[in-house]
């Protein structure tokens, strides 16, 4: 045997005769594993239900960010959204005429709106109406129309006194064909066969001035 084999032997006879009279309370080593497993499992939830209610945190900040804002009454307190929010009015369909033909830059890539249309004219009115039995008479125009009764046409016309002389006493305007009124209100009135050969002096009769 050598010396390391007679040291070696020495060490475990001293250790053995060290823990011979040693018994450990095998119950409280027990309890304290228990104890230190509870504690372990304990911080282990805490760990995961911070980490479940800061996700929970976290989404309900993302909703309020998300969600829409309106604007506060008079009184301080947020008005609540409308159930029916209004629709912004669009723009205008059509343009005046000389706008719809020349499109700006705000009109390019889309569709160029239609001109606006033209309100129809005021029927033009003159002081004088022409009612003859059998006769139907035109829209007046520039302060003249025309009536017939199918076979005969006059053209009937209210011009400024300051013509009246010239009418009555000038060839190159007077015609025997023709009437002419007198003076009302400032202006007077022709008669003037177009076509057929009704007498003008006779239809002169249901010329009325109003």
């Amino acid at each position: 045997m050598t010396e390391h084999d007679r040291g070696a032997e020495e060490l475990g006879t001293l250790l053995r005769d060290r823990v011979r009279d040693f018994h450990p309370d095998l119950a409280a080593l027990t309890a304290s594993a228990i104890r230190a497993g509870g504690r372990i499992r304990y911080r282990r939830r805490l760990t995961v239900a911070s980490t479940t209610l800061g996700g929970v945190a976290a989404a309900a900040v993302l909703a309020v960010q998300l969600a829409p804002t309106s604007s506060p009454s008079p009184d301080g307190f947020a008005a609540a959204p409308s159930p029916h929010p209004s629709t912004p009015a669009g723009p205008s369909r059509c343009l005046p005429p000389l706008q719809a033909q020349v499109p700006g830059p705000a009109q390019v890539g889309r569709q160029t709106p239609s001109p606006c249309p033209t309100p129809p004219a005021a029927p033009q009115t003159v002081p004088v109406t022409f009612d003859a039995p059998g006769w139907t008479c035109d829209t007046p125009a520039d302060d003249k129309f025309t009536c017939g009764d199918g076979a005969s046409t006059v053209l009937v016309t209210v011009r400024p006194a300051k013509f009246h002389s010239d009418y009555l006493n000038n060839s190159d305007k007077a015609d025997p064909t023709q009437f002419v009124s007198g003076i009302h209100d400032g202006s007077f009135a022709t008669i003037q066969l177009v076509g057929g050969n009704a007498s003008t002096d006779h239809l002169a009769e249901y010329l009325t001035w109003n």
